[in-house]
């Protein structure tokens, strides 16, 4: 009977051993699971906190350079502008008086007033010319008929204007419109001064040629023309091959004794190897 009865009593404390056991295996488990959650949950933070920290980075180095950009714009405006003011102000005005008074002196048709006029002229479309155009030969074309239209007028030649709308020409800064203004002023000059005509026609549209997008200007006149292949005394149309050149453009003079000149200038909305200006 004893013996029995302690067989029970082991058997009770074996299987209350065994629940002990199993309570604390499960207590222990649950403590890993729940600190490998937790551990699991802090590198899900850390990487958060790591991604939000290089997106901050990112974007204060994006913030820097844009701050950097428009620093640098500014500089680049008010260095324009206050080129632009020395020059109206200074050599402007100088040629402005000695016009004025040459004139007055009744030497109207002069050497020196042809001269002072045309040295003005430059002036004003160099200083045009560092005004942003922001790739728009139309504007471009616009400034440069706002300074020469009114003298032509006045020798009596009149203006046939054909300007389409044009994209944009992304590489075409001050630098390259100063050649295009220089071409144009250049080409109109040798029509006023030597073509003897009544009409000038300016067009401008787009044009592919051999594939490739791009802008096309031309001016002609109907004026008596003359012969290309003659060598001229000045440097005028080698100029205007050189800037054209270093516009990576087409540049092409027509002409024929008695019908008049084209010239012809087509500019490439993507350029390739172009001369360095």
């Amino acid at each position: 009977m004893f013996a029995l009865k302690m067989s029970m009593l082991f058997a009770i404390l074996a299987g209350a051993g065994f629940s002990f056991i199993a309570t604390i295996a499960a207590l222990f488990w649950l403590r890993q699971r729940n600190l490998q959650n937790s551990l699991s949950e802090k590198s899900k933070i850390n990487a958060q906190l790591e991604l939000r920290i290089e997106t901050t980075k990112a974007n204060l180095l994006v913030s820097e350079s844009a701050r950097r950009k428009l620093e640098i714009a500014h500089a680049i405006t008010d260095e324009r502008e206050r080129m632009m003011r020395e020059i109206h102000d200074g050599i402007g005005s100088s040629l402005v008086a000695a016009l004025a008074s040459a004139e007055k002196q009744g030497k109207q048709n002069s050497t020196a007033v042809f001269a002072l006029k045309s040295a003005l002229s430059d002036l004003r479309i160099a200083v045009d010319s560092l005004e942003p155009v922001e790739g728009d030969v139309s504007t471009l074309l616009a400034s440069l008929r706002y300074r020469l239209e009114p003298e032509m007028r006045k020798s009596g030649v009149s203006f046939d204007w054909r300007v389409e709308e044009v994209p944009t020409i992304k590489w075409l800064d001050a630098p390259n419109a100063i050649h295009i203004l220089r071409i144009f002023q250049e080409t109109l000059g040798n029509i006023l001064g030597h073509a003897e005509a009544n009409l000038i026609r300016v067009s401008c549209k787009t044009e592919l040629r051999h594939g490739r997008a791009g802008i096309a200007i031309e001016v002609s006149d109907d004026g008596k023309g003359f012969d290309p292949s003659v060598q001229t005394l000045g440097h005028g149309r080698k100029n205007m091959h050189s800037r054209a050149d270093a516009l990576g453009a087409k540049f092409f003079i027509e002409s024929s004794p008695g019908k008049g000149s084209q010239t012809s200038l087509w500019l490439p909305l993507i350029r390739e190897n172009a001369v360095k200006s």
